[in-house]
């Protein structure tokens, strides 16, 4: 199973975690990652490429960061490799609880971030309409 490396900005990627593991029970194949931002850049590499090899059980590690061109994100899509590590910027909670009901589904690592991708876009929406389609459905 394709493993998924949540790495944020502080504590976020942990607080996403904590609360879908609320939301859904336990996240197996989700870990969530703080780098030191007081580290050289080419340590935080070198830790976050570890981490990465550590958590790949052969399918591949996904790896979703909060902000595209952030430090998270930037040393991610450095250890891109096809086949075994993806990243997907824009992490938000809707991804995470979607991540959380795939149970044992099995998707290759390049279909899971295409899927995600679409699901946390899905997650966004503009309050006015929303409320227009919850109306609708009442």
């Amino acid at each position: 199973m394709v493993q998924i490396l949540v790495l944020t900005h502080g504590t976020l990627a942990q607080a996403l975690l904590e609360t879908a593991r609320t939301i859904s029970g336990e996240l197996p194949n989700l870990q969530a990652l703080a780098l030191d931002w007081n580290e050289p850049r080419d340590r935080l590499r070198e830790e976050l490429a570890a981490h990465i090899a550590a958590l790949d059980q052969g399918q591949g590690v996904l790896v979703l960061t909060d902000l595209f061109g952030d430090t998270p994100s930037n040393l991610a899509l450095s250890l891109i490799d096809p086949g075994r590590v993806q990243v997907v910027t824009g992490v938000n909670l809707p991804m995470v609880l979607r991540l959380s009901c795939l149970g044992e589904r099995a998707m290759s690592l390049e279909v899971l971030a295409r899927w995600i991708q679409q699901k946390g876009q899905q997650g966004i929406r503009l309050g006015s309409r929303a409320a227009e389609a919850v109306g609708e459905r009442r």
